[in-house]
This record gives C-alpha cells, structure tokens and sequence, in this order.
C-alpha cells in the first residue's frame, strides 16, 4: 500500500470519523440501573452512534452493544461477554438496549429473557466525559 493511497484514504474517512464523534451518545456514561427492587451500577462507552461497550461492575460482568440510531433515539442488541449466566449463576443475561440522551443524560432501558421469563431494567445514566 502506498503512502499516497493511505494519504487519500485517511482524507476520505475524515468526515465519516468527525460525524461519530460529533454525536451526542458517543462518550463515557455511568449511573444506576433499576431492576425491580434492584439497584446496581453500569458504564457504558460509546464509541460511536452504532455501538459500544457495557459494565456492570456489581456483577462483574459486560458486553458490546451493536446497533444504531432509530430516529432521535437508539436501539442496541447487548452481548454479554464477559460475566453471563454461562459462566455463573448470578451472571447477565443479553437482551435489548433502548438508549435517548437529552444534553449529558441517557436514558438506558433494557429488555431480555430468562428461563422464559421477561424482564427489564431502566436507569438514567450521566455523561463522564465525551470521547475524543
């Protein structure tokens, strides 16, 4: 590969990169999740509109969450990698993540199933900081 070619490719991708990171989810978000009469503690990191990485550091446990914008809102499968309920008996489960941020708050509501029963959590999450 030449210079000149990453040259152009780098010019090229410039915009794509700028729009990412000019969107409002992209950055560090940390808050508590409500699960019944649960409460526990989450940190999300975008990356860019189409997904990023989730802790739970209650559980011990996280994944990635994929997907995008849907209208102002954002929808995101999670995947729990590290931590799930294949690994130990308290572990997360995966599901579906349903995000809107208004300034430096996230409203982070998530949906999955266990053993056949449904179950949701929901929180509202601040922004640590924006990522560069």
């Amino acid at each position: 590969m030449s210079f000149r070619f990453l040259a152009v490719l780098a010019v090229c991708l410039a915009p794509v990169v700028a729009a990412a990171e000019q969107d409002p989810i992209v950055g560090v978000w940390a808050g508590d999740i409500v699960q019944g009469d649960i409460t526990f503690q989450a940190r999300v990191v975008f990356v860019s509109p189409r997904g990023g990485v989730s802790r739970y550091p209650t559980y011990s446990c996280g994944g990635i969450l994929s997907g995008d914008r849907k209208g102002d809102d954002y929808e995101f499968t999670e995947t729990i990698t590290y931590g799930g309920t294949d690994e130990k008996v308290q572990g997360c489960i995966p599901g579906s993540v349903h995000v809107s941020v208004n300034g430096d708050k996230l409203k982070f509501v998530w949906s999955g199933t266990d053993k056949g029963e449904n179950i949701s959590a929901e929180g509202e999450l601040r922004r640590v900081k924006r990522r560069r």
